[in-house]
């Protein structure tokens, strides 16, 4: 009939049965809470994401700025306009622009003349006047 072995397989079967069955739920309770867990880590870094790019955008731009001030003040220093006494050529400045409007409204005002008397140039070109003053210089004496 039954054999002890058959009852013991039989206890034995439903003991597994019931423990693999527990375990299984567990596992898929452990799988919805990382599931979420992953949601919010994901929330997260595209917050942290977010924050970064805010952050780098204002960093960048104020580089920006000074490497624009830096290569102005060079070509500045390049033109001869920021030397030891850069204070005096700043109040030098407006004059020298209020000069060369002048200069170049004379010489918009007076095209009829030009054209009609047109005159070869001069054979001593190292002080020659034109309408136009010259503004830049060549290692600080005037070009011209």
């Amino acid at each position: 009939m039954i054999n002890l072995t058959q009852v013991i397989l039989v206890v034995v079967i439903t003991t597994l049965t019931i423990l693999l069955t527990f375990i299984g739920i567990q596992v898929v309770y452990i799988l919805k809470d990382l599931r979420e867990t992953l949601h919010k880590v994901n929330k997260i870094v595209g917050q942290a994401e977010s924050l970064t790019t805010a952050i780098s955008k204002p960093i960048t731009g104020i580089s920006s700025l000074v490497e624009g001030i830096q290569s102005s003040m060079k070509i500045a220093e390049l033109l001869g306009y920021v030397k030891k006494n850069a204070k005096s050529a700043i109040e030098e400045l407006p004059e020298k622009i209020s000069e060369m409007k002048s200069d170049l409204n004379n010489a918009i005002h007076q095209p009829e003349e030009s054209e009609k008397s047109v005159e070869p140039p001069k054979s001593s070109p190292a002080h020659t006047t034109s309408a136009v003053k010259r503004f830049f210089h060549r290692s600080g004496t005037p070009l011209g």
